[in-house]
């Protein structure tokens, strides 16, 4: 008998064909060397090409091209380097003659300069050599999107379109499909913790495990940190769920956890111990801090604003760099893009919470709720562990949040759900609930859009006209979100809704990804390509 797919799987394969589509775009014409650290990452997978061999940091000289970061996305680079024979990038025509000083003096937008016929792909064996080398992103990122996929169905049925929800939330974020798409360690730790959280999952639900599957969390474990550091603190997260699980099963915990811990020590546990060896610490921060700044421990940063402008600054930042920050963290989004999502993932956690503190299993059934308990766990202990870091070193990047970005948008997805569902009963019709929210959103919006006259009311600086557009902004903000609950949630809006969703779900899904397909191919050729050249793409295309 033909097994035939369903609308979900159909669906995900849609949405797989469009990341790919999109992501192939982003990585041919973002110009050379035009992310953070590329030029670096290039240059450091040309030393795993040249010697196959973990550097010392402590060497004094330090090889050329060596770089701090943990090794497995760099042998991969380095295999693909040493097939092409990719050139020395230092000295080539995309350096200006005195960088740092056009940086210091100008703040320019673009690092290196790049000529029109580049965009026409009139590229050099460098340019060549570094978008080749741009596919192992690539492929990186379309792998990652699927298992964000694949954990989402651990944990949903089939019938279930959350799963397909939570990968579109997680994909087309213009930020992953940027870094995505160009040489950036970070994109083979999104890769091995995706997987690493899907196994998980997998593990959570099973009525029976074997020794094979505790085996292969571990193996998958060691991959995520000899990926990146950050998938460090997922380790006691898995700890915890297979001690969880191995209890519910009624089964030995302490043999279940030495097997696990065995395996990650012998597959990317040992760089651990590496570190503690050569460099006197687990993890390696303060010899990245001291290779960063050349021998000084010190946050530049930190010592220049303080430490309460530090602290202010850090989640505005991280979360601002979540959604955009192309080329050299120098090209932004307009500011209510973020804020705007960040509304979005703030209804969408607290109806996440609404369907975990269901006790009537009519949301999330007793198995569900488990796996989401483990899951929820690990972007909390990440950004607990991401915080602590910087102090040391900074970090603002939203970036780094990435790896646990699909597990996020799996709990967004279902809190929105849960609130579809909940909103207009009586718990929710407490007016308490309903004015904490408007108080909540007035108070974002006032430090969101208007922080320098929050800053001057506190000094008790400011005049009226400061406090006046604060009142305006926040209240602005309160009157869209009431309206918005009015309009999305209403009882009359939700069975409209309901019946166009049931009716056309894959032409829903269809209609959405074309709108997001044009409106990510109109940041990359309207906002990201002119900057980058300087230049507007009408002038690209007439050179």
């Amino acid at each position: 008998m033909i097994q035939t797919r369903s609308p979900q799987s159909k669906a995900a394969l849609l949405i797989l064909a469009v990341f790919t589509v999109i992501s192939i775009f982003w990585s041919v014409f973002v110009p050379v060397f035009e992310s953070p650290d590329e030029s670096t990452d290039y240059e450091f997978g040309r030393y795993f090409a040249r010697t196959w061999k973990l550097p010392v940091l402590t060497d004094n000289p330090r090889p050329k091209g060596v770089h701090v970061w943990e090794p497995l996305y760099f042998y991969i680079l380095g295999s693909v380097s040493k097939t092409i024979n990719a050139p020395l990038s230092s000295g080539s025509r995309y350096e200006y003659s005195n960088p740092w000083k056009r940086i210091y003096e100008q703040n320019p937008i673009n690092l290196y300069q790049h000529d029109p016929s580049e965009f026409k792909f009139n590229w050099d064996r460098l340019a060549w050599s570094l978008h080749i080398m741009r596919l192992v992103s690539v492929l990186l990122s379309i792998g990652s999107v699927w298992f964000v996929y694949k954990m989402g169905r651990e944990v949903f049925p089939e019938s279930s379109w959350l799963p397909i929800s939570g990968m579109m939330l997680f994909a087309f974020n213009p930020q992953f499909l940027f870094l995505g798409s160009v040489l950036n360690v970070v994109d083979m730790v999104i890769f091995s913790t995706t997987i690493l959280l899907w196994l998980l999952a997998r593990f959570m639900r099973r009525e029976v495990n074997r020794a094979i599957d505790i085996i292969i969390l571990g193996m998958s474990m060691g991959m995520a940190i000899l990926s990146k550091m950050t998938a460090l603190p997922i380790l006691a997260v898995v700890v915890v769920g297979i001690s969880w699980k191995r209890i519910v099963e009624k089964k030995p915990v302490i043999s279940a956890i030495l097997l696990f811990l065995i395996v990650f020590l012998l597959t990317g546990g040992w760089y651990l111990v590496r570190n503690q060896v050569l460099y006197g610490e687990l993890t390696g921060a303060k010899i990245h801090v001291l290779a960063r700044f050349n021998g000084v421990w010190k946050n530049p940063f930190l010592e220049e604003v303080g430490l309460l402008n530090y602290l202010i600054s850090y989640p505005k930042t991280q979360w601002k760099t979540f959604w955009s920050g192309f080329g050299w963290i120098t090209i932004y989004l307009p500011m209510i893009f973020p804020f705007t999502m960040l509304m979005i993932y703030a209804h969408g956690i607290w109806g996440f919470v609404v369907a975990i503190r269901d006790r009537t299993n009519l949301i999330l059934s007793g198995v569900q709720k488990k796996q989401l308990a483990i899951l929820a766990t690990v972007p909390i202990i990440v950004w607990l562990a991401i915080t602590r870091v910087i102090f040391m070193v900074e970090v603002f990047h939203g970036k780094d949040l990435f790896p646990v970005s699909g597990v996020a948008a799996l709990i967004v997805a279902l809190g929105w759900r849960t609130l579809w569902k909940v909103f207009g009963s009586n718990d929710w019709d407490r007016h308490w609930i309903k004015n904490t929210a408007m108080l909540c959103i007035f108070s974002v919006s006032v430090f969101w859009f208007k922080q320098p006259e929050l800053a001057r009311f506190f000094k008790g600086i400011a005049n009226m006209a400061d406090v006046w557009q604060m009142v305006i902004t926040g209240t602005l903000a309160a009157i869209t979100l009431r309206a918005f609950w009015k309009l999305f949630f209403g009882q009359r809006s939700r069975e409209i809704i309901r019946k166009l969703v049931v009716r056309n779900e894959v032409r829903i899904v269809s209609f959405t990804l074309g709108i997001i397909a044009v409106s990510e191919l109109t940041i990359l050729f309207l906002l990201v390509v002119p900057d980058l050249y300087q230049m507007s793409i009408w002038e690209l295309l007439k050179k």
